[in-house]
């Protein structure tokens, strides 16, 4: 297995009247293919991890790479295309484009990264995500798990070497939660995918290969 990711004593401190370290020297190496959740209490620095990893969210001290690359000495230009193309984002929030349809919002990150989208891989993804039949409604149409299953379908299109997922089921009631654990999974399955999640669920932390705990911005 090849490292994907290695954190060398990172720390992420807010300036905001009074200094927070969301993460404290964290060190961590991550292989490519590996599933791991993330898990721990409110306000540990769970979704920080996630953002440092993912390229969202600078670090104040220490060094992120990506297959060897350090993140956050990258231009953002860069750091942007990587995000795009080798990324892909699940929020709890969905961030779905209101006034854009659903099939706009799938297609928005293919059209963006390479002007166009694989119809093949589009139609595989509808169908199996079962949104086929919504692709002319806009969000404000949808229950949220439709929201949520057109948020991964747009997370998939450009087919991510990482998944990230940040409590994608936290807006979900039990069935529909386990219905968008089972597409993340059978993504980073099916095509040898990372898929790195935050979740306070046990449950579904037993179902990643790899456990992380994080208590007041440190690994435990």
């Amino acid at each position: 297995m090849n490292k994907i990711f290695e954190l060398k004593n990172v720390s992420v401190v807010y300036k905001s009247g009074e200094n927070v370290a969301a993460l404290k020297d964290v060190s961590l190496n991550i292989e490519e293919k590996e599933q791991i959740a993330i898990l721990g209490p409110s306000g540990a620095g769970k979704s920080t991890l996630l953002n440092v990893l993912s390229g969202l969210e600078c670090v104040t001290e220490g060094e992120v790479l990506y297959s060897g690359t350090s993140l956050y000495k990258l231009k953002e230009r860069e750091l942007s295309d990587i995000r795009l193309k080798k990324f892909g984002f699940v929020f709890q929030a969905f961030h779905l484009i209101p006034n854009l349809n659903v099939q706009d919002n799938i297609l928005l990150p293919a059209l963006t990264a390479y002007g166009k989208a694989e119809k093949e891989w589009f139609s595989y993804l509808v169908e199996k995500l079962q949104i086929d039949h919504r692709m002319n409604h806009t969000p404000g149409q949808l229950s949220g798990g439709e929201c949520q299953r057109v948020a991964i379908a747009r997370a998939l299109i450009n087919k991510p070497e990482v998944l990230f997922a940040d409590e994608p089921s936290g807006n979900l009631d039990t069935q529909n939660g386990q219905a968008v654990f089972d597409l993340l999974f059978d993504y980073a399955n099916e095509n040898g995918k990372t898929l790195i999640y935050v979740t306070h669920d046990l449950e579904k932390a037993d179902l990643a290969k790899r456990k992380i705990s994080i208590k007041d911005g440190a690994i435990c």
